[in-house]
Order: structure tokens, then sequence, then C-alpha cells
């Protein structure tokens, strides 16, 4: 498999006096609406850092019928104009890193696979760093501490330098602007706080059941506080970082 660098950079309303769908279909509007105040609240409080990285889980619904993403987990974040990017973090592969790039010396110390991002960019590879500051010229700002490596040149860097700081990925997800607002509306994706931890799991294969189990509790009764006012929210280095599709 030929994979190259990138070069560039998914009060409650109550169900006993509606129709169930109905009712549901109200709740998720109005926790939309909600999110939408939040988010902009939190932009415009005094000394809010526009910058600060806010990327969430995106937990896969049995109702997106689509191979591609079943039993998903996705990192992603707001990268301007309403658009997002981020990988998949649970769907290992069999490939090393060295057998990908056998001339990198550093390549050879990274033990664990390489993992699929997703189906966009299918010959390029990506890295989630963990760094204070960014590794290089595109890195998307994640969470603190957390960037998606998304160029060539940052990339090779990494691999020679710090390349157990990282965990690599081929190709990665992306949504055109509002596209994933509108699936997170009709359910097709549960959304959780998103964490550096749980992002670097050594046990991805079980990594869906949980969150999945853990975001539907939430559901219930209302989304993790901040969680999509994070994903809404986009900042000048990230819109930089990927352009908008």
């Amino acid at each position: 498999m030929a994979v190259r660098a990138s070069k560039a950079a998914a009060g409650p309303l109550s169900a006993r006096t509606l129709p169930r769908p109905i009712a549901l279909a109200m709740s998720r509007a109005l926790f939309l609406v909600l999110f939408l105040v939040l988010s902009l609240a939190m932009a415009l409080a005094p000394g809010a850092r526009a910058e600060e990285p806010a990327a969430v889980f995106l937990v896969v619904s049995p109702h997106l019928h689509d191979p591609r993403f079943a039993r998903s987990v996705v990192l992603a974040v707001r990268s301007g104009e309403d658009a997002h990017a981020g990988v998949i973090i649970n769907r290992p592969t069999r490939q090393q890193l060295s057998g990908l790039f056998p001339d990198q010396i550093g390549a050879r110390r990274v033990a664990e696979p390489v993992f699929t991002g997703g189906p966009v960019a299918g010959d390029a590879l990506f890295a989630l760093v963990r760094s204070s500051r960014p590794p290089g010229p595109g890195s998307l700002p994640m969470l603190p501490g957390l960037y998606l490596a998304t160029r060539e040149a940052v990339i090779d860097r990494v691999i020679e330098n710090t390349p157990n700081e990282a965990r690599y990925y081929i190709g990665q997800m992306r949504w055109a602007p509002g596209a994933l607002r509108r699936q997170i509306e009709a359910g097709l994706w549960l959304v959780l706080e998103a964490d550096l931890q749980t992002a670097f799991t050594r046990e991805p294969e079980g990594l869906w059941a949980r969150l999945y189990a853990e975001a539907r509790a939430i559901n219930a009764t209302g989304p993790a506080p901040g969680a999509l006012p994070g994903l809404l929210r986009t900042s000048g280095e990230a819109a930089a970082a990927i352009r908008p599709w």
C-alpha cells in the first residue's frame, strides 16, 4: 500500500404529552439552540480565548448505515466556516509504520500499528501528536497538548525526533460546512467531551461500546455540558490549518 504524507491539511419536553417522534425532534432542536447560545456566550465572554482547542468525541449511532463508520469513535474539531475535521481513533490496522516508511529510522521505533483515520485522503498519512506547542505549520489544535499534523515535512520531523509521542493514521474524516451539524441533529452521532487519555487508549477495540453506553446515558438527560459548544466553536489557528471544503 502506497501511502503519502498529506501536504495540506460525525426543562426537557415530556414524552407523555407529545408523540415520541415529535418530542425527540423538539428535544434535539432545543439542545442545539442551547448549545449555540452557550457557544456564542463563551466566544464573547471577557478574556475568552478563541484559539483554545475544543475537540470532541463523536460516537457513531447504529442508525448511520454506512459500513465505513460502523462502531467508530471520531476525535473531531471545527476547522472553520462550520466545517469539521478529525480522525477515527479506534480502528487499528495490521500495518506497522516501519512497513510504510522502511527508510526512516524513527519509524522502526514505533511498536503500535497505524490506524485507519477515515475515508478522506486515504493515501495520506496523518498524525495525532502530543506536544506542548504546534509540531509545525498546518497542525490542527485538537486538545490542550494535542495536535493533528497534516503536512509531510511536519510528520517526517515527528517520526524522526519523537515518533512515540504520536499516533499515526491513514486517511481522515471531513465534513462540509453544516454537514456534521445536520448529522448530529438527525441523531447519527452522539457527542462526548474528549480527553487525551481516551484518544490514545490502549484498548481501541472496546472503545465504541463503552463510549456509546456513556453517550446514551448522557443524552437521556441532555448532552454533556460544554461538549457541543466546543465542537461548534472555531479558532483562527484551526481555520488556517485546514481550508473549508
